[in-house]
């Protein structure tokens, strides 16, 4: 519920992850890219690494989440902007991005999770701790992963891209120019 997301602890189920893995299959997984270390994105993520085996690829705040939970360090790896990494048949590249505008969460963008983070905990130590875009390319496929609504201008000029998932949270609160120039930047 949004009370205890602004008001109590945040914690991840594992039962409810478990059920997850098994109705869905995963217990393959290989890697986990995560995008920032807002709870909303990471909360989870130790937990589906650590019943599946798959490897976290994460800025250090998102790392800081899995140390926090016990993932092992061979599970663990991080990214910068401009890495690439194979996972199988699929190429992933790391590209800069800003996160949403959400003036009320009074996140300072880039602020980093320094230590560990042990849960239960506030949501208000999920920091973002960096945001990130991914180019996902399986065959003469790519994706782009656009999890957060703010752009770099002229970041994509000239890129091609088969797929786009774009974040549409908040766009309705954008201005119609800056919700154009969203559009156009993509």
């Amino acid at each position: 519920s949004l009370i205890r997301v602004f008001m109590g602890s945040l914690n991840s189920e594992e039962a409810l992850v478990q059920q997850y893995v098994r109705q869905l299959s995963m217990q393959g997984l290989s890697a986990i890219f995560v995008s920032h270390s807002h709870y909303d994105h990471v909360l989870d993520v130790p937990n589906f690494s650590k019943l599946t085996g798959a490897k976290i690829y994460g800025s250090a705040s998102t790392l800081n989440v899995a140390r926090g939970s016990d993932v092992p360090k061979d599970c663990l790896q991080e990214f910068r902007a401009g890495d690439s990494f194979r996972v199988g048949d699929f190429s992933v590249e790391v590209f800069p991005a800003l996160h949403s505008e959400a003036k009320f969460l009074k996140d300072r963008p880039g602020t980093k999770i320094e230590v560990p983070l042990r849960m239960p905990c506030r949501r208000k130590y999920f920091t973002e701790g960096g945001s990130f875009d991914f180019l996902i390319t399986h065959h003469d496929t790519k994706l782009l992963f656009h999890p957060s609504c703010n752009f770099i201008p002229g970041l994509y000029e000239g890129m091609h891209a088969d797929v786009l998932f774009m974040s549409v949270a908040r766009i309705q609160k954008m201005d119609a120019l800056r919700r154009e120039e969203h559009y156009r930047q993509m």
